[in-house]
């Protein structure tokens, strides 16, 4: 415990010493059961060395990003988990305890915000992830291409500590196209990989129905191509800000005590209530530093 809460500090300090304005520090925790979980990057990622993130030099690589929560394996990445790229197969596993990163994700490609990825848990009972760094809701080029051809879907997800309205995310500015009641199955579909539930529009683009009213931070989803012929490209661009609202509901921050920043397997982490959802609140699991 007096380590996680040294990395807390040594993150929360470096970020009030270097930066002009007020900065947030957030997490998030899932559960990786054996076989594949998807997740996507909700946050800024900083190199991380001795354990401790160093602020202002950004990386995207599984070492900074993950650290040493999975499962080490040998070096040929037969044995052990990995993480991996939705798009393109690229993967990175850990080589030996204590050992460093390898594989194309690492040396290579490298994770990048927007796109979607697997905790490949090859090991025999479940363990929790932690995402945390620096809150930068947006603020990335990356671009999503979404192919002509209908039935096609394309991961995505987005760097936002927030919990977005569907309607605030940009999509039918920028190609998503609706389609006709009463079932709407010709509107192209926004589906969260897990749990999978999906969202549509009419076809003026302004009422949305579906049982996935927002997205959260760190889970990864699928945009769902109905119009052939109709090739588009998504890019985010992060809704205004917003109003952040503690555990309690009021405007007030969430414990440092429960934003864990060490990046080992198994680490003991405290469970964060999750504010109101609606257009003007933020997660509570994001913390404000002065």
């Amino acid at each position: 415990m007096k380590k996680v809460m040294f990395v807390v500090l040594a993150l929360v300090f470096a970020v009030s010493a270097f930066a002009q304005t007020s900065n947030k520090v957030g997490f998030v925790k899932f559960n990786c059961p054996v076989g594949a979980t998807a997740f996507g990057l909700p946050f800024q990622n900083w190199v991380v060395s001795g354990g401790v993130p160093t602020y202002g030099t950004e990386s995207f690589k599984p070492a900074s990003v993950i650290g040493a929560q999975i499962t080490p394996g040998n070096a040929f990445g037969t044995t052990g988990d990995k993480i991996a790229s939705q798009v393109g197969g690229f993967t990175a596993w850990i080589n030996g305890a204590g050992g460093p990163w390898l594989g194309t994700l690492e040396t290579g490609s490298n994770m990048i915000p927007g796109r979607c990825y697997w905790v490949q848990n090859r090991s025999a009972a479940a363990y929790d992830v932690v995402l945390a760094g620096q809150v930068t809701n947006g603020g990335y080029a990356t671009t999503t291409p979404v192919p002509s051809a209908s039935g096609a879907s394309v991961p995505v997800s987005w760097r936002d500590a927030r919990n977005v309205a569907r309607d605030q995310l940009g999509l039918v500015a920028d190609g998503f196209t609706g389609g006709t009641p009463p079932f709407y199955n010709d509107s192209d579909k926004l589906v969260c990989q897990n749990p999978a539930v999906s969202a549509y529009v009419n076809l003026a683009g302004t009422v949305w129905g579906g049982t996935l009213t927002t997205v959260q931070p760190g889970k990864a989803y699928w945009i769902q191509q109905k119009h052939a012929g109709h090739a588009w490209t998504y890019t985010y661009d992060s809704p205004p800000a917003l109003v952040a609202v503690g555990d309690n509901g009021n405007d007030a921050p969430a414990s440092l005590t429960k934003v864990p920043t060490s990046l080992t397997k198994a680490s003991p982490v405290n469970t964060v209530k999750t504010a109101p959802v609606s257009k003007s609140t933020v997660s509570s699991k994001s913390t404000n530093q002065k």
